[in-house]
């Protein structure tokens, strides 16, 4: 029984606490906003790199390999 009462002593003295707000730390908006930034344009520059692997390799087995593919991608070029 006295642990039980040590306890709720201890909450209570706790709880009478008064909180300074120097003593929590800020979060910083700015940088909070740039991480999130920075983040979404590397996904979407991830997303664009694979679409373009992905285009390259259908290209390729479209042409039938590397070769047919070259020599298509030049009659394009050229309008052939």
């Amino acid at each position: 029984m006295n642990k039980m009462k040590a306890i709720k002593t201890k909450l209570k003295e706790r709880s009478n606490k008064i909180i300074n707000i120097d003593d929590i730390s800020s979060v910083d908006f700015e940088e909070e906003v740039g991480n999130i930034g920075l983040g979404s344009a590397g996904i979407v520059a991830g997303l664009v790199g694979a679409w373009s692997l992905i285009c390259l390799a259908a290209g390729l087995i479209a042409a039938h390999g590397p070769i047919g593919f070259i020599t298509s991608w030049i009659g394009a070029v050229i309008g052939n």
